[in-house]
């Protein structure tokens, strides 16, 4: 079960006087000291002087090993002072350090997952307390555990719930594409009963192409063969008009002499 009021209140007062003791015994320049000191200072409410204490140090050590011990307690006074951009990343930063070092009861994680889940990543602030959840169980940090316990089932449920409305999505996405899929289908089959209707038309086209090309043959066969006739035909009958021009013109000078003969009375000669 959870601390009571009590239990809190007399465990704060023995870590406070844990920091006191420890102030008291540490090298006012080693970063030990510069953690406890920032800490009593958000105690105090007073982020400004724990950004001050955290951060000087830092910026005179660099990224030197020392130093990762004050990404967690700048984090804290960056909360404090409401930069959440800054807080996320020392949180970060804080978790890597925790993480390399093989470190299980740890607080950073835990707190950057809120932040995400609050930010709506809740992809990755339910695999960050899951996290926490599991190196708490290793640990055997019955604190963390408790910590951990009241935020991941919160974290769990919009997770589900993303993740539903994510399924939803693709589900509906599906749908459409299926859709689609299927106007694509029937657009090709329409392409490929119209290319057949072409081609048949086509096939169509040079089969006519090909009769129509042999009757004009056999026309212009029959066309040659007609003027040939015509040509005999005409010949024939200019031959019959010579004949009949020939017979007419003697019948007409036979007539001649008949006058003739009857105009100088030679009627016996002509009979």
């Amino acid at each position: 079960s959870a601390f009571s009021e009590e239990e809190r209140f007399k465990y704060k007062q023995y870590i406070n006087s844990l920091k006191d003791t420890l102030l008291r015994v540490f090298d006012p320049s080693s970063t030990s000291y510069k953690v406890i000191l920032a800490g009593k200072y958000l105690e105090e409410d007073n982020p400004q002087m724990a950004l001050s204490t955290t951060l000087s140090s830092y910026k005179k050590n660099g990224s030197h090993n020392d130093s990762v011990a004050l990404y967690y307690p700048t984090a804290l006074a960056y909360e404090a002072v409401g930069d959440l951009d800054k807080q996320t990343t020392f949180l970060a930063m804080a978790s890597i350090e925790d993480i390399q070092n093989s470190v299980k009861s740890y607080i950073a994680l835990r707190k950057l997952a809120l932040i995400l889940y609050q930010k709506g990543d809740f992809k990755r602030a339910f695999n960050y307390m899951k996290c926490s959840m599991e190196d708490a169980l290793f640990a055997k940090a019955r604190f963390r555990l408790i910590e951990v316990s009241k935020d991941l089932p919160v974290i769990a449920a919009s997770y589900d719930k993303e993740m539903l409305e994510i399924q939803k999505k693709l589900t509906k996405y599906l749908w459409v594409i299926s859709l689609l899929v299927i106007v694509l289908l029937i657009t090709i089959y329409l392409i490929y009963v119209q290319f057949k209707k072409a081609s048949n038309a086509e096939k169509l086209l040079k089969t006519s192409y090909l009769e129509l090309n042999a009757i004009n043959n056999q026309l212009l066969i029959l066309y040659n063969k007609i003027s040939e006739s015509e040509h005999v035909k005409e010949a024939y009958i200019a031959y019959v008009f010579r004949m009949y021009s020939l017979y007419i013109k003697k019948f007409d000078d036979y007539r001649l002499g008949l006058q003739r003969m009857l105009k100088t009375q030679q009627k016996d000669e002509a009979i």
